[in-house]
């Protein structure tokens, strides 16, 4: 994937969110949208990103969730050693990776609703960035279908009648 391709990528974005806001996932149900990138050039892309978010306003509000550093507090606040260990050793009928993945994906969720509930200037688009870095940083795999040597951020555009919905990736 050159940068030519995400660039368009996010200018694509960029026009669904300005010309399709209230479109976007109705078919599907999941109104989102991810962005593919190589993963040497994420930070090149989150600088895009923010220079062509940043013409969106004041009619729409981007607002940025750091999964990285969503992903490094669910670490401290159970513990790193603790984490290594339920891994390493886990309890009889207990399930550590699937556990740790749930308590992240609620973490994320909530951070996306917060998002979203929060007042601000026009329409809310809410942009989980890092993705790719927070998933490296958990000690297990979180269940993705990467395609290899891509990375992804999701934009939670709208949020539905029955709240945001966060998922691992778009089928």
């Amino acid at each position: 994937m050159s940068s030519h391709d995400w660039r368009w990528n996010i200018g694509e974005a960029i026009e669904r969110i300005r010309t399709r806001y209230d479109y976007i996932g109705r078919k599907t149900g999941a109104p989102f949208l991810a962005l593919l990138y190589p993963p040497e050039a994420e930070l090149a892309v989150l600088k895009e990103w923010q220079t062509q978010t940043s013409a969106l306003r004041p009619e729409f509000d981007v607002r940025a969730i750091d999964a990285l550093n969503i992903t490094q507090n669910v670490i401290c606040s159970i513990g790193a050693e603790n984490v290594v260990a339920s891994l390493e050793d886990p309890m009889p009928g207990s399930n550590p990776q699937s556990e740790l993945g749930q308590f992240w994906i609620s973490t994320l969720a909530e951070a996306v609703q917060t998002a979203f509930a929060t007042p601000g200037v026009g329409r809310p688009v809410v942009s989980l960035q890092r993705s790719r870095s927070a998933r490296h940083a958990w000690p297990c795999s979180v269940a993705t279908r990467d395609e290899p040597g891509t990375s992804f951020e999701f934009l939670p555009v709208r949020q539905n009648r029955a709240g945001p919905r966060v998922c691992s990736r778009p089928a």
